[in-house]
């Protein structure tokens, strides 16, 4: 089934997904196009969309605007920040949060495009303190939060 009606048929809340493996892993990139869906937490463990506008108490702020799990976006988006202070500064400011907010964050990911933004090296993997502890491989695939629905 297409994601595209999939996502119709079951008009989910809020999707809890597997952040991708590889380049080749396109769930997450496909749902980050989707406009409908912001992205509001990404770490190892997962990444946790929302319907945006069916969470008005969210402010629109949470949501991530550079950072995506797209690899190939993220590596365009670093290298044009050397140049653009506006978008590095940005760029970096989000990276800075998903560590900040994660008790591991993918290397791949945040720690190589922020330290290209920046111009700065990024501490490797593992270098930085952990926020509450706890084990790292406790992802359970994919989730999601289906609207609920009156009879």
């Amino acid at each position: 089934m297409a994601l595209d009606s999939l996502l119709e048929i079951w008009d989910f809340n809020y999707l809890l997904i597997e952040p991708p493996q590889s380049n080749e892993d396109r769930l997450p990139i496909n749902i980050a196009r989707h406009l409908e869906y912001g992205l509001i937490f990404y770490d190892d463990s997962g990444l946790l969309y929302v319907r945006w506008n069916r969470y008005p108490q969210i402010p629109l702020s949470r949501l991530y605007r550079y950072f995506t799990p797209d690899y190939l976006a993220m590596t365009d988006l670093s290298e044009r920040a050397v140049a653009d202070s506006g978008l590095a500064r940005l760029l970096t400011a989000e990276l800075e949060r998903a560590r900040a907010e994660s008790r591991s964050i993918r290397g791949r990911a945040c720690g190589s495009a922020c330290s290209r933004s920046a111009g700065t090296t990024v501490p490797p993997r593992g270098a930085l303190p952990r926020r509450g502890g706890g084990d790292r491989s406790g992802h359970a695939g994919a989730r999601c939060g289906r609207a609920s629905r009156t009879p």
